[in-house]
């Protein structure tokens, strides 16, 4: 059988092409997948071989969303390597028995001009956004035409939509970015038990971690996402830490807070350092340190534990998530985890991007008032944040307050396992389509 390819436009979609991609694997299905924007390191992560030269931009492929992102991508070379890359699907494109589009318009209009059987994964677009999907022209024609064999929604609301919209069924079967971060995904070992541990080397080489006492309640633990795309990543962290020094003083002494960050490889230990000595912080090398064990950043009180490669234990043992990130958000609140925003500069994480997640994630992401990166901004998150703490410390407000955070996980992002059914849905498809 000829195999699949996947085509997908942007970080978070390669991630989700790349899960379902292995699950197509894991079911004798071969694979190969075409990013549209940067490398396509998921998928390349999983083994799945990614066609051509890839390259990648400061935009991130979102120039789109400014005058300025698109004069950008425009000076950078990026529209004329988007055509390229159609150019390679186009010419390649009798080798593959079906296209299978994640994102938006873009890699749908791709699929279509591959002249292929197409399935759409339409993860970029959400009913809860505005009540009703307004999709850009020509998505709508498009997803009516007979070579589009399938469509999948992100959320159950878009599929009653659409299928009302388009006249024909769209299905919702799960968002397959939350399958790694899953209880059973996220590795043996218990987060929290592995946080705890992490906290343990929060204290100087030579000092041994003090015991806390009996009635001492556990430490509130608090996880920074600042986002995958470089530099902006590194300018989020920077806008993080200035929001933790000014968090009230009692969270800001040992066993106030468990904090750690969970930090893309690309964002490098060197960079970090540079960035954080002139707000206060320095960085502590742990003797023995591993990815899981250190290093730290120490300031204002705090000892930070700086984590690469841990994503999905930092989030699953989090109290509460403070983030500039896209899918990592996503994931956050499919695990039915309180979420506070910090807008930054972009050129994803700005105001109007954290105004649209909120939308789309419901009542259980939180944001403060105030321009993006100004001091009133930080103060406002550093005082909501520690509202928010103090709510999830009593034991009586955070009962309260989880079916409230499970039942919009359950609306806004779906169960696990969204690779593996849409996998299944797939093999169906090829049962079906032309092998011409």
């Amino acid at each position: 059988m000829k195999p699949v390819l996947l085509l997908s436009n942007g970080h978070g979609e390669d991630l989700s092409g790349a899960l379902l991609a292995a699950a197509l694997q894991r079911l004798g299905v071969a694979v190969e997948a075409l990013p549209l924007v940067g490398h396509g390191d998921p998928y390349r992560r999983q083994g799945i071989a990614v066609l051509g030269h890839t390259r990648s931009y400061s935009t991130g492929g979102l120039g789109y969303t400014s005058l300025a992102g698109q004069l950008t991508e425009l000076l950078q070379g990026q529209v004329l390597y988007l055509l390229g890359r159609l150019a390679l699907l186009r010419h390649r494109r009798h080798r593959y028995a079906l296209v299978v589009a994640v994102g938006d318009i873009l890699p749908l209009l791709g699929a279509w001009l591959s002249g292929r059987p197409t399935a759409m994964y339409l993860v970029a677009y959400s009913s809860h956004y505005e009540g009703r999907l307004r999709l850009p022209w020509p998505c709508g024609w498009l997803l009516r035409q007979a070579r589009v064999v399938a469509v999948w929604s992100r959320d159950a609301l878009t599929a009653s939509d659409l299928q009302a919209q388009l006249g024909r069924p769209v299905s919702f079967l799960g968002n397959p970015f939350l399958d790694p971060v899953a209880p059973d995904q996220a590795g043996a070992k218990d987060p929290a038990a592995a946080v705890t541990e992490a906290a343990n080397q929060m204290v100087s080489p030579n000092q041994a971690a003090p015991a806390p006492p009996p009635s001492t309640p556990p430490a509130r633990r608090l996880a920074l996402l600042p986002g995958s795309r470089l530099p902006e990543a590194l300018h989020n962290l920077e806008l993080m830490l200035q929001m933790l020094a000014l968090l009230p003083a009692e969270l800001r002494q040992p066993g106030g807070l468990v904090v750690e960050l969970a930090l893309v490889q690309e964002l490098e230990l060197v960079a970090i350092a540079s960035m954080a000595r002139p707000h206060g912080w320095q960085l502590e090398q742990v003797p023995g340190a591993t990815a899981a064990r250190g290093p730290l950043l120490e300031g204002h009180g705090l000892r930070l534990l700086l984590g690469w490669g841990r994503f999905s234990g930092i989030l699953a043992a989090a109290d509460l998530v403070i983030s500039m990130a896209g899918t990592a958000s996503e994931q956050a609140v499919g695990l039915a985890k309180p979420v506070l925003q910090l807008a930054g500069r972009g050129p994803q994480f700005t105001e109007s991007f954290a105004e649209a997640q909120r939308r789309l994630l419901g009542s259980g992401v939180h944001c403060a008032d105030g321009a993006a990166g100004s001091q009133a901004a930080l103060r406002a998150t550093a005082t909501l944040a520690a509202a928010l703490l103090k709510q999830l410390a009593d034991p009586a407000q955070a009962a309260a307050l989880q079916p409230s955070l499970e039942r919009q996980a359950s609306e806004r992002i779906g169960n696990p396992g969204g690779s593996e059914r849409m996998a299944k849905a797939i093999m169906e498809l090829l049962e079906t389509c032309p092998h011409g």
